[in-house]
């Protein structure tokens, strides 16, 4: 199998500092580079349809909301990658280009619910659709198996900061 650069940085460590253990090195360099491929190729992506990061972000959440394609906005932070500071902004903006609408609550007057517009939801759905093809790309040289594996050890990682 071909070496990849992670392989060469875990050759120098080991070589230069051998008293660390750098075997997570492994699995965290190698998870960091492929985010930042997937964050570059998914930017330049996005990039023609006028999106970001976390306006894709935002649109998608509600697009697989399902119908009426709104949520409350504290659910809209939960399920999408968009930090609880930037998201007041990024919403003002994305209902400016008309891409969300705030409406209402019916049953608590007091709040809102951020609804996807007709516009919001043609942009998501370009977008969903780029972004799975990119996702098939990164994981292409995977069997089903092999990423039906990957998920749940990647899943059993993530549940263990959770529960931190």
């Amino acid at each position: 199998m071909k070496q990849d650069i992670t392989e060469e940085i875990i050759k120098n460590w080991q070589k230069e500092c051998p008293e660390f253990d750098v075997s997570a090195k492994e699995v965290m360099g190698r998870i960091i580079r492929l985010q930042e491929h997937y964050l570059h190729d998914a930017e330049e992506i996005l990039k023609p349809l006028g999106l970001k990061k976390g306006s894709y972000s935002i649109l998608s959440t509600l697009r697989v909301s399902g119908k009426p394609y709104e949520l409350h906005p504290k659910e809209l932070h939960h399920f999408s990658l968009v930090t609880s500071g930037g998201m007041s902004n990024l919403l003002n903006h994305m209902e400016k280009d008309e891409l969300i609408s705030r409406h209402q609550d019916p049953e608590d007057q007091r709040s809102v619910r951020i609804r996807l517009t007709k516009k919001g939801k043609q942009l998501a759905e370009e977008g969903m659709a780029e972004l799975t093809k990119l996702e098939h790309k990164f994981t292409s040289p995977l069997s089903k198996k092999e990423q039906q594996d990957l998920a749940k050890l990647l899943q059993k990682m993530l549940m263990n900061l959770q529960n931190t």
